[in-house]
């Protein structure tokens, strides 16, 4: 750089160089092995924040960071049925979004988006406080699949913060379903974390590869490392579920065997420094010794 550019530039600027452009990792493998940020997953890269609080480092770490349990919101009721349910029970059910808005808590700041619902069979409303960005999630006439805790009030059903998705979704995530509930940290909500686990799963999840040998695999009856990651995530059936969970724990009981077994051997392998005796000092030692193993010596000193 010149003299004069040097003196234009203001002090304290940095180098106007372009950083180096890293390349996605593209292969299975290289996506486990990759920090989250850096994984070229969209909504895995957007949790480099809040996953390095959970203790998850690389994609690998996601997959690994296991629900801390399951909600059963397969069964989708009728709103006229949720009369019968009490209040703070988790259901689910589809409806149409009749219209939605945006009102002023008593809190400042605080705002509440309420959605009024129907399904032909009755009437209910979903509201979500502190989260306006539903309101340019959802419009009037769009079919819902909602699960949450209800409450009755003033002779009707609310939802209360359900969560939410279209009833044409492709995949359901948060409703519909064996829904998993993860440990989540400031920053991180629950819809985010399944949606970057569904695609961490996808990209290499389903092509882990298998470290176990298939005739202890065989032996135990074990079912191969992607489906465990898949059912131990988004099982279809709890079934699926408890062969996941099965598989996982027999992995970590085997790695806690093996690895005792390395430092029971590190042990076996470890020699003690030698230390330096006098001639004469030695020969006593030795004589103690033989007589000790013989059964002479009665410990006392000479």
């Amino acid at each position: 750089m010149s003299d004069r550019s040097r003196a234009a530039a203001p002090r304290g600027s940095r180098s106007l160089r372009p950083k180096p452009v890293v390349a996605p990792p593209l292969e299975p493998v290289e996506i486990l092995a990759s920090p989250v940020g850096l994984s070229g997953i969209a909504p895995v890269a957007g949790l480099r924040r809040s996953a390095r609080r959970l203790g998850i480092e690389t994609v690998r770490d996601l997959l690994f960071h296991l629900p801390r349990r399951y909600d059963d919101l397969r069964e989708l009721r009728r709103l006229a049925e949720l009369r019968d349910l009490d209040d703070g029970t988790v259901a689910s059910a589809r409806a149409t979004v009749v219209d939605i808005g945006v009102q002023q808590t008593w809190r400042k700041r605080v705002q509440v988006v309420t959605a009024h619902l129907a399904d032909g069979s009755g009437f209910a409303t979903a509201t979500w406080f502190g989260r306006r960005f539903v309101e340019r999630r959802v419009h009037p006439g769009d079919e819902l699949l909602l699960s949450g805790r209800i409450k009755h009030r003033q002779g009707g059903i609310v939802f209360e913060g359900p969560d939410f998705q279209p009833a044409d979704a492709a995949n359901l995530l948060h409703v519909g379903r064996i829904v998993p509930v993860y440990r989540l940290t400031t920053g991180l909500t629950a819809n985010r974390l399944r949606a970057a686990m569904r695609a961490a799963l996808d990209a290499a999840g389903q092509d882990y590869p298998e470290y176990l040998p298939g005739d202890v695999r065989a032996d135990e009856a074990l079912p191969p490392i992607g489906e465990v990651l898949e059912g131990a995530h988004y099982p279809l059936t709890f079934e699926a579920r408890d062969a996941a969970l099965r598989r996982l724990a027999f992995d970590e009981l085997l790695a806690l065997q093996l690895g005792m077994v390395g430092r029971r051997r590190a042990r076996g392998r470890s020699t003690t420094a030698p230390i330096d005796v006098a001639p004469q000092e030695d020969a006593v030692i030795r004589g103690r010794s033989r007589g000790r193993s013989a059964g002479s010596w009665d410990g006392r000193p000479s």
